[in-house]
């Protein structure tokens, strides 16, 4: 033993790890008898005396390694596996957006549960169906809604309370995922149906719309149909994603009730009694609806005055409805773009005009030029 080490009196070992013998090197344990107080010394190129047991061991993986360490592996090397991927949708906790504005300040419940006021932000959803109710702090009747909530994407909502929920408006935006990475889609559905839809000022069609080749960043949608008020949204689209408008527009009020005018044999245009209303109601338009784009005259100097001119829609043609009420369902007709037509009678937004000898229907007056 070294000098200045106490020795046990029972048992004491002597470990080598590699012990430097000339012809092999092990690892030797000498378990001493109790009666030796001292090692006896230790061949240099024999192998221990018969006296001494000798005890070779090669030491387990859990010796050496302790449960830890191999959890901490296994958690490595998931994540290198993970990680050797070109894109990972989802990494960590898959956030989920949503935004909600009124006028006036609302009460918000997401699914029956008090969720605050506007205006809101929360991102630490989780994904999926919810109902939104909104209560005006100032009174008046609530507002209620469903939207499906996308993992890590945004969803807006925005709503102007009026007298009415006729006078009320809204707006939602979502985004979707698309399988193509490479495309950026627009969708808008709009109340009432066939609504003028502009995108950066430029007249797209009428509502429902669907773009498949619009361009990613920020745009401006306006959302505008005849006697009603006029919505204009400033959202951003996205490479591989597709967003989706759902808006409905407010009546606006502070309109005045439309007159129902005729145009008379010297071409003024002149009020008209409701016995004349009726008759010309009569005289609309055959239910049939016509086949193909009507075209109207191209050289207006033959037409009487008053008459209109087709002006550009952004899809070549403009829609000719049964009465004055934006749908698709009313639809006899569509008119090329460029083109005359008489016309009949005008009413607030809308005109009435002679699209054949026997149809009369009426097209939206923002996208005509009137000459009388």
């Amino acid at each position: 033993m070294r000098p200045g080490r106490e020795s046990n009196p029972r048992i004491a070992v002597l470990q080598t790890a590699a012990l430097p013998l000339r012809h092999q090197a092990i690892n030797i344990f000498y378990l001493i008898s109790p009666n030796k107080k001292t090692p006896p010394p230790i061949p240099r190129y024999s192998r221990p005396a018969p006296n001494y047991s000798l005890k070779l061991s090669r030491p387990r993986v859990s010796d050496i390694i302790c449960p830890c360490m191999i959890k901490k592996a296994i958690l490595i090397l998931t994540a290198a596996i993970v990680l050797s991927a070109c894109s990972i949708p989802f990494i960590g906790k898959k956030q989920t957006a949503l935004q909600i504005t009124s006028s006036p300040t609302s009460v918000i419940f997401l699914n029956d549960s008090h969720a605050g006021n506007t205006p809101y932000f929360d991102d630490n959803l989780k994904s999926g169906n919810y109902t939104v109710k909104l209560t005006p702090e100032s009174g008046g009747q609530d507002w209620e809604t469903k939207v499906t909530l996308s993992p890590k994407l945004l969803t807006v909502i925005n709503r102007q309370f009026g007298d009415s929920p006729e006078q009320s408006s809204y707006y939602i935006l979502q985004l979707e995922s698309l399988a193509n990475q490479n495309s950026t889609e627009l969708a808008v559905v709009v109340t009432p149906d066939s609504a003028i839809i502009k995108v950066d000022n430029q007249p797209k069609g009428f509502a429902p719309l669907s773009l498949n080749n619009i361009t990613a960043g920020e745009h401006t949608i306006t959302l505008a149909a005849p006697g009603y008020k006029e919505i204009e949204i400033k959202p951003k689209t996205q490479v591989g994603h597709k967003l989706t408008i759902s808006a409905q527009l407010a009546k606006d009020k502070g309109l005045p009730q439309p007159q129902v005018q005729k145009a008379t044999e010297s071409g003024q245009i002149a009020g008209d009694t409701d016995t004349d209303e009726s008759k010309d109601s009569e005289a609309t338009t055959s239910a049939k609806k016509l086949e193909g784009i009507i075209s109207g005259t191209t050289t207006p100097n033959i037409l009487e005055k008053p008459y209109v001119e087709i002006t550009e829609t952004g899809t070549g043609w403009l829609r000719v409805h049964s009465d004055s009420t934006p749908g698709e369902t009313n639809e006899i007709a569509k008119v090329k773009v460029g083109t005359y037509f008489e016309v009949v009678s005008t009413k607030g937004g809308w005109y009435k005009i002679r699209v054949q000898r026997d149809t009369i229907g009426w097209i939206v007056s923002r996208y005509a030029d009137l000459a009388q």
